[in-house]
């Protein structure tokens, strides 16, 4: 079956350390880490997130205190020209367990869920999903491990209100998977004691 979207895996060698620092001095502190997972209170320190209000919501959403991930960086733009109208932005983010973030199958795995979503969701959307896998050191804990950013964009689109909405349908989506990610056994497991990075 052909579908409107396209879904597409893929690794990136170069990595980071998290948390990692503004490249220079006097840079927006915006451009740093900052750990939503403990302090969602100093989200609008974050200037990408200003005037997206889906975004936000989705940092909120994602970073919540009952889900299995949390959000390393993210960016949203607005673009228009010649060709129409465009919605353009990505989301990192990390497992929050130290077995698990070690291991880059991990993010295989939920591509591969979100892959079966969007087909059974039967989102009609003409958007770029990129699931791109990065290399990461954790240094808090000293473990070498991996995060994953989800690059979406929209087709270009005749209006900027077709580019926003089907930004938004998308964004929504992608949250709603992240939020339900399960930690190995399932929410109720007790025999086994999950070691968080934050």
């Amino acid at each position: 079956m052909k579908y409107p979207w396209q879904n597409i895996l893929y690794i990136d060698p170069l990595g980071k350390t998290i948390p990692y620092q503004a490249p220079q001095a006097g840079d927006n502190e915006a451009t740093e880490f900052i750990n939503l997972k403990e302090q969602t209170h100093v989200i609008d320190r974050i200037a990408d997130i200003q005037g997206d209000i889906q975004l936000r919501s989705a940092l909120v959403d994602i970073n919540g205190q009952n889900t299995e991930v949390f959000t390393v960086g993210c960016h949203a733009e607005k673009i228009a020209n010649d060709d129409g109208h465009q919605a353009s932005g990505y989301l990192e983010f990390a497992v929050n367990e130290q077995s698990l973030v070690s291991e880059a199958a991990t993010y295989f795995a939920l591509y591969f869920q979100f892959q079966n979503r969007l087909a059974l969701s039967q989102f009609q959307h003409a958007v770029k999903f990129e699931w791109v896998i990065l290399p990461a050191v954790f240094t808090a804990i000293s473990l070498q491990g991996f995060t994953c950013s989800i690059k979406i964009n929209t087709a270009w689109c005749p209006t900027q209100a077709d580019s926003e909405q089907a930004w938004t349908e998308a964004l929504a989506l992608v949250t709603t998977h992240l939020v339900e990610v399960d930690q190995p056994g399932g929410r109720n497991q007790t025999q086994v004691k999950s070691k968080r990075i934050y």
